[in-house]
């Protein structure tokens, strides 16, 4: 078995982004909506919503669990420097680069007055995803990191057989035996002789 059968697929990788997406994009139409009139509603809507998705994307790899797209896809964020745990800094880097990465393509485009340039980060991430030995984007090489499929969770198995005795030394004394089983064990002497 090799290493890319365990990396996440690039379908999987859109899924979990727009599940993200999705989500961000309804709190911020609803900030949006709640503060329309405002006067600084425009500057106030775009610093929210940056730094909700740099939140949003920090507290998803800060707890594997509340990143809902990863979770829904079943695909872990991993760290290619420090084993698999991402550490503080890539934790808060990844989203911040991935962010900027993204706002690229909107620079570009506002330059160069050619739209088609917003898109490019995106291209450019499908086209990495697709040919590189690792599956990494940009935002992965820059933080070292990877995308993994999350381990199948395992059904909880009970041991085949008791896991101590009862004269073991670490669990305290004996346990004494109740008075029904010590009578009906003298019973048994008694009248199997």
């Amino acid at each position: 078995m090799t290493v890319r059968t365990h990396l996440a697929s690039m379908e999987r990788r859109v899924i979990a982004f727009a599940v993200g997406f999705l989500i961000l994009l309804a709190v911020v139409l609803v900030l949006t909506v709640a503060i329309e009139g405002h006067s600084y509603a425009a500057i106030i809507t775009m610093t929210v919503s940056l730094l909700l998705f740099v939140a949003y994307h920090w507290v998803g790899l800060s707890n594997r669990n509340y990143a809902i797209g990863r979770v829904i896809t079943s695909i872990t964020v991993i760290s290619l420097k420090s084993g698999p745990e991402l550490s503080a800094l890539q934790r808060i880097a990844r989203p911040s680069i991935r962010l900027l990465w993204l706002l690229t393509g909107g620079l570009v485009a506002g330059f160069t007055r050619q739209p088609m340039f917003l898109f490019l980060p995106l291209v450019i991430d499908t086209v990495l995803l697709s040919f590189h030995p690792l599956r990494q984007t940009v935002t992965d090489i820059v933080c070292s990191t990877t995308v993994v499929n999350s381990p199948p969770l395992q059904p909880h198995r009970a041991p085949a057989g008791p896991m101590f005795s009862s004269g073991d030394a670490e669990f305290g004394p004996k346990p004494r035996k109740h008075f029904f089983s010590l009578v009906a064990q003298r019973f048994r002497r008694a009248y199997t002789r």
